[in-house]
């Protein structure tokens, strides 16, 4: 089942987009620890961007990335700093690193080859401080620029420590519905049909056993009935004899 709402976790919500900024719906979600995993379908080179936001009532100072693929591949940066409402709602758009995707489009995400190593992580590291955002040009590039976060993290990757949070989108394949039409059967006569649905029938067993108790006790309820025949024509008989015997004494 598609599920449309946000991935939401430690007051962090998180959804893709496609072109037109509508929110690609997910599979099932699964949360373990720092992690929360879920699954979409798109075929492969559709684009897509990566969207997440604070939760009403929560401020954020974070540094931010998104990871491809099996490779592991840092594709962007940004930040938020809770002092600054209008950081609190990011997007990968416009943040896509040109020197990873050998691209001048970065805007968008393009889905790879459905897999178990094929995906998009968002890893938010909690930081504190006021984070200092600054572009340069980029001397290998006319047209490109070097983005600059500085910024004081609290989940540091380089003293080993894990994310605060992990949000992870599995690309998968959509099971189709079959559509292979199924072999008509060639009909059976009459004697051959009521045999097999008689085998067929999960419940033909219990039924015959069914059949048989009803007769048994059909059979029992004539003898009941038999025997309380004959008592009844006994009870008249011995009543007729004393009637015959108060007459006599009479």
């Amino acid at each position: 089942m598609k599920d449309k709402t946000l991935l939401t976790h430690r007051l962090l919500q998180v959804w893709l987009a496609d072109h037109e900024n509508k929110l690609i719906p997910h599979g099932e979600v699964t949360v373990s620890a720092n992690t929360l995993t879920t699954s979409v379908s798109l075929p492969k080179g559709t684009e897509y961007a990566v969207h997440w936001r604070n939760c009403p009532g929560s401020l954020h100072t974070a540094f931010c990335e998104i990871f491809v693929h099996s490779k592991k591949t840092r594709v962007a940066t940004h930040f938020m700093h809770s002092d600054k409402p209008d950081t609190q709602a990011r997007s990968s758009l416009g943040r896509i690193s040109p020197l990873v995707t050998g691209t001048q489009n970065n805007d968008w995400l393009k889905a790879p080859t459905p897999s178990k190593q094929a995906y998009v992580e968002l890893h938010i590291r909690r930081a504190t401080g006021t984070p200092i955002h600054e572009c340069h040009p980029d001397p290998k590039d006319p047209k490109g620029h070097i983005d600059e976060i500085d910024i004081d993290i609290i989940d540091d990757a380089d003293e080993g420590k894990d994310p605060f949070i992990i949000f992870k989108f599995q690309f998968i394949v959509e099971s189709p519905q079959s559509t292979v039409p199924q072999k008509r059967k060639p009909p059976l006569d009459r004697s051959t049909r009521s045999t097999q649905d008689k085998e067929a029938s999960p419940d033909s067993e219990d039924h015959d056993d069914l059949l048989e108790r009803l007769a048994a006790a059909k059979e029992e309820e004539k003898k009941l009935d038999a025997e309380i025949e004959h008592e009844l024509q006994g009870i008249k008989r011995r009543i007729m004899k004393k009637k015959r015997l108060l007459g006599k004494g009479d």
